[in-house]
């Protein structure tokens, strides 16, 4: 593969990477909406799309990274910085933007994942400490022969 053809496919991916990103926040919103909801059909569904999603940015994060150390830059986000920065002008400002913008929607990803994270588990706990488990002490909520 050329050079040229090299950063050719770079800044493909990159591009394609902004578009799974924005799915992926569409979907973690579509997530926590289904958590709220107790949907269980639907966020298996959900993750199935997210795994999708991860599976092709993991690729091409692989891939960039391979592509960036034959171009002899660092397989780091210096060596994209690097690798735009050399880019003519016409195509250096929107790859730039689009590097910039994926910085800031990986961190919303991880933001709303944390929180869906969180509901998860209040929802776990909130189970544990209501629904009895036979053997293991008693419940706060279901407690046979304790009403008031």
């Amino acid at each position: 593969m050329s050079k040229a053809d090299l950063v050719r496919t770079l800044c493909t991916e990159l591009l394609a990477d902004r578009q799974h990103l924005h799915a992926i926040n569409a979907i973690l919103s579509a997530q926590r909406q289904a958590i709220l909801t107790y949907a269980q059909a639907d966020l298996d569904q959900l993750n199935q799309q997210l795994m999708q999603h991860y599976r092709q940015l993991h690729q091409h994060a692989r891939q960039r990274m391979a592509g960036l150390q034959q171009l002899g830059l660092p397989a780091a986000p210096q060596g994209m910085t690097q690798l735009l920065a050399g880019l003519p002008e016409a195509a250096r400002h929107p790859l730039q933007s689009a590097w910039q913008e994926i910085t800031e929607q990986l961190q919303q990803c991880q933001q709303t994942n944390h929180h869906n994270q969180q509901l998860i588990e209040m929802q776990y706990d909130i189970l544990q400490n209501s629904l009895p488990v036979s053997g293991e002490g008693p419940s706060w909520l279901y407690q046979p022969g304790q009403h008031a």
